[in-house]
């Protein structure tokens, strides 16, 4: 039976989480329109910043929600009850260093074989574009990857989970948490006719478009199942190693693979389309799908050996 301490913490959680997420998108849909006239004004007065010009509007109230959502996450652990990063997994020393690298080889070679594995049969040729050919565009790459990664797996599995864990136990904590960690990332929004100008309230009109998918729907499964089971991977290994240098390792060699064979290779759409998909991203795929089965599989045959007999 769940103690009402214990209950009481869950509840704090979730409350801080609901609280730090609607504020932000409401928050960063009313700025965002202020943001993105004064880029396009930036853009239009100054020549060596035109590239403003070409700004989208939904990128860049998404981008006004992601800083919100940093700007509230301090107050939003305060709320939750969490006093020091290290309930969030981040622990000081050369061990998270050395769970950072392995398990951005995990996550990089597991999606990355599948790239190789469809070149070697026929689903995949190679072609490079030339945005990969330039170094900037490389370290972009890894770069945003290990920010990105940084941030989701800072807020879903040291904040959500880590939290959820004390109250509801792991596998309670890790199947809500992997549902929303899946749900969050269809919310990209397309209008169906974006702003050149932003009113007051055109962040505000975007809400309704938060998770359309229209242009992407015969990819939903086994995309969804994908993702749920990735974000379960990724509890279970937080769980297991204590340590969230782990997690943003495999996040970031996932998302790493993912981009630079976007870019190594293209997809041959009428070989093995049951096993590879149709769609240019791999994380579409079926393939993708097994990967994340046999991460599932592996954490769990470790966990039962690691159980005490009886």
């Amino acid at each position: 039976m769940t103690s009402p301490d214990k209950s009481a913490g869950g509840t704090r959680t979730g409350i801080a989480f609901l609280a730090l997420f609607l504020g932000a998108t409401l928050l960063g849909s009313l700025i965002a329109p202020q943001v993105f006239n004064l880029l396009l004004g930036l853009g239009r007065r100054w020549p060596g910043l035109a590239f403003l010009r070409d700004l989208e509007f939904e990128s860049v109230a998404g981008r006004c929600v992601m800083l919100c959502i940093l700007v509230g996450f301090f107050p939003a652990l305060k709320l939750s009850g969490i006093r020091h990063v290290r309930e969030l997994g981040f622990v000081p020393g050369i061990r998270g260093r050395r769970l950072l690298l392995r398990g951005f080889l995990l996550g990089f070679l597991s999606l990355g074989g599948v790239f190789i594995l469809g070149w070697a049969s026929g689903a995949y040729f190679i072609q490079v574009d030339d945005k990969f050919k330039s170094i900037s565009k490389v370290v972009e790459i890894f770069a945003g990857s290990l920010l990105l990664a940084f941030f989701e797996e800072t807020l879903v599995r040291g904040f959500l989970f880590g939290s959820l864990r004390k109250s509801l136990g792991l596998w309670s904590a890790a199947l809500i948490t992997s549902f929303i960690f899946m749900i969050v990332h269809f919310a990209r929004p397309e209008l169906p006719i974006s702003p050149v100008y932003g009113n007051w309230d055109s962040g505000l009109q975007m809400i309704p478009y938060m998770f359309y998918g229209g242009h992407d729907s015969n990819h939903y499964f086994p995309h969804m199942l994908t993702l749920f089971l990735m974000g379960l991977v990724l509890c279970l290994y937080f769980d297991s190693y204590r340590h969230i240098g782990m997690v943003i390792g495999m996040h970031a060699g996932w998302v790493v693979a993912m981009r630079s064979g976007g870019y190594l290779f293209d997809r041959q759409a009428d070989h093995l389309p049951l096993l590879f998909g149709q769609s240019d991203v791999v994380s579409k795929s079926f393939m993708a799908l097994l990967v994340a089965i046999g991460f599932l599989a592996w954490n769990l045959h470790k966990r039962r050996k690691a159980a005490p007999p009886g």
